[in-house]
């Protein structure tokens, strides 16, 4: 009798332990999605550690300026699963999924719970699972005893997803030689990586010939001999379409004219033993010309339009 009260006692105690335990929810998952402006987009949300699930309620909210609801299909496994939207505020709205069944379901890793289909008008949205609302019956899971399962901290059980646009970013300013010879080669010009570009179109003025980087944001182009001074411009581009054209870049093309030099002396003839300067006058030298002094064909000097000498005897 004393032994048979002391298991009866010892079971009692531990019943409320065994009823108190809570399995945790599934972490469930909305996928980040780019999309092109004025589109419809597919938004998977899979789950998990989805076992012996009775019951879901999940509530998804959204900014209906960026993206509106057009429908959603559930996993097939979970029969008469409730998708429907609807608004909360101008910039507000929000998804509610519901599903009920007295049996229990598994679903493997990783499944896809539902899909949602949005229009996506552009910009981008965040698509946020609220665990606060309604002290937290909107988002929650039950297992197969009707019991809530445990899915705070809220971060670890519901991970937040997006649609941002893939339209091409805005397009900077062309760098590169304002001036260039006609005749030169692998002259440079670029531009800063456009967002989500994936191609670029080149404008060139006439005689202007591309060497690499076609369909690049950094080229180089050989000038030829008939070219002409003009702009350059370029257009980024993507599967949503082409973006702003950059400004145009003036580039001007100095014509190839013959270099020519004239050599002076500073005395001729001279004695003996006397230093000559001789100087170099260039016809057609540009800007900065380079000079390379001779004396009896061998390399001299440096790099000077003077250079100082004592002549040999006669």
């Amino acid at each position: 009798m004393i032994r048979f009260l002391s298991f009866s006692l010892a079971a009692l105690f531990l019943l409320p332990v065994i009823n108190s335990f809570a399995r945790n929810a599934p972490v469930t998952t909305a996928a980040m999605k780019l999309a092109c402006p004025s589109s419809s987009v597919d938004v998977p949300i899979t789950v998990n550690g989805f076992t012996s699930v009775c019951a879901i309620t999940l509530r998804i909210e959204y900014d209906p300026t960026k993206a509106t609801f057009f429908g959603a299909v559930g996993n097939s496994a979970l029969a008469n699963m409730s998708i429907t939207s609807m608004p909360i505020s101008a910039n507000l709205a929000k998804i509610m999924v519901v599903w009920s069944d007295v049996t229990p379901v598994t679903l493997p890793a990783n499944a896809a719970l539902l899909t949602l289909t949005m229009n996506f008008i552009g910009g981008s949205t965040d698509l946020t699972f609220n665990n606060t609302s309604g002290g937290g019956q909107e988002c929650e899971y039950a297992d197969e005893a009707g019991n809530a399962m445990t899915d705070t901290p809220t971060a670890s059980y519901y991970i937040n997803g997006s649609i941002s646009s893939l339209a091409v970013g805005a397009t900077g300013s062309i760098t590169g030689s304002s001036t260039v010879c006609a005749g030169a080669t692998g002259v440079a010009y670029s531009i800063a990586a456009v967002t989500n570009a994936t191609s670029y179109s080149w404008a060139l003025p006439s005689g202007f010939n591309m060497a690499t980087g076609s369909n690049t944001n950094a080229i180089t182009v050989n000038v030829s001999g008939s070219a002409i001074s003009g702009n350059i411009s370029v257009t980024p581009s993507n599967a949503c379409g082409s973006g702003t054209p950059s400004p145009n870049y003036a580039v001007t093309v100095n014509p190839a004219l013959p270099v020519s030099v004239v050599i002076a002396a500073s005395a001729n003839p001279v004695c003996a033993g006397t230093s000559v300067t001789f100087t170099a006058t260039p016809a057609n030298g540009g800007t900065t010309p380079a000079y390379q002094w001779k004396v009896n064909g061998v390399n001299t000097g440096s790099n000077s339009a003077t250079y100082s000498y004592v002549p040999s005897n006669n």
